[in-house]
């Protein structure tokens, strides 16, 4: 077993990778319209259709 110092290190530590690994997601999330517009050509409002269909998606399994 652990002493407690170890234990907070640890639980410190992950908290900042959860931290980042949240970050960058964001980061993916909010870039991507533009490289699919942008890089790929893809028309614009087949991008929000891809949008809606996801916070739709989302609503419904929140309930």
């Amino acid at each position: 077993m652990q002493n407690e110092k170890g234990l907070k290190k640890n639980i410190f530590l992950l908290g900042w990778t959860s931290f980042f690994e949240d970050v960058s997601s964001q980061m993916n999330y909010s870039i991507l319209p533009l490289f699919l517009a942008n890089v790929l050509g893809v028309n614009k409002a087949f991008i929000g259709l891809i949008e809606g269909i996801a916070e739709t998606t989302e609503s419904f399994l929140k309930v």
